[in-house]
């Protein structure tokens, strides 16, 4: 007579029943454990900024590299706008509500609205104290055409920096020279910045450069004025809004830099 038991049945069945416990309890874990990474990570996420504020896109003419300081200090006192700044050899003509170029020069064209924020004056400059201040016409001229080679007294070398083409000081110099040739060793200054560094290692160098940038911490010497040019702020439609008040802020602030 054979026996059969379902000993081995009811085992199973409960190593079935415990494994399905375990299953729930480490869902339940899990979702415990996201539930509290999503609560962290919406403490840690950056609040947006408020739908009411605007993006201004702002071309800035290199050589007017000297007011960016002020224009983030306008949006940050307003606090109603942000600015995305950026620089251009000539600043592209605005085609949005919301851009603005800021040009040294007159504006190529008149379809915009221009707003005049004041004047700068494009300058000779050198480090070297046995230049004469100021320089005659004369002189300058001789200096960068190289037919002066030393400085009056017996000093050393001039060497000559030349502003990059199509920069309001190479166009101001340009003019200046009425067709007369550069030095044949001038070098090429691609922006004032770098005219002023090469100033540093060599005082004997001369240069142009708009006024704004010869700061307390400058080592160049002012001998010339070659001309002075409007700086011109662009719109494509009359600035309304934040526009409006970002150019108030810079007609008052830019008092310092353009007369």
């Amino acid at each position: 007579m054979e026996c059969h038991s379902n000993a081995g049945g009811r085992l199973a069945g409960q190593n079935g029943y415990r494994m399905y416990l375990m299953k729930v309890v480490s869902l339940l874990f899990a979702a415990l454990v996201l539930a509290g990474c999503l609560e962290r990570a919406a403490d840690i996420t950056p609040a947006l900024p408020p739908a009411s504020q605007e993006i201004l896109s702002i071309y800035l003419a290199e050589e007017l590299e000297p007011l960016a300081p002020v224009l983030h200090a306008c949006a940050q006192t307003d606090g109603g706008y942000e600015i995305l700044l950026f620089y251009r050899l000539a600043p592209p003509e605005p085609e949005e509500a919301d851009e603005l170029s800021i040009v040294l020069g007159e504006p190529a064209s008149l379809q915009e609205y221009p707003v005049l924020l004041g004047w700068e004056q494009i300058v000779v400059v050198t480090g070297s104290s046995r230049a004469a201040t100021p320089s005659t016409p004369e002189a300058v001229k001789a200096y960068f055409s190289g037919q002066i080679a030393g400085w009056p007294g017996g000093g050393e070398v001039i060497t000559v920096w030349v502003p990059l083409a199509g920069s309001a000081a190479r166009l101001a110099l340009d003019a200046f020279m009425a067709g007369q040739g550069y030095a044949p060793d001038a070098g090429l200054a691609p922006n004032p910045r770098a005219l002023l560094e090469v100033l540093e290692e060599d005082p004997d160098a001369i240069g142009a450069l708009p006024a704004a940038w010869l700061t307390g911490e400058a080592l160049a010497i002012e001998i010339f004025e070659l001309v002075r040019l409007p700086v011109v702020v662009l719109s494509t439609v009359e600035p309304l809004g934040s526009a409006r008040r970002l150019l108030g802020c810079l007609q008052e602030n830019a008092r310092g830099l353009y007369d």
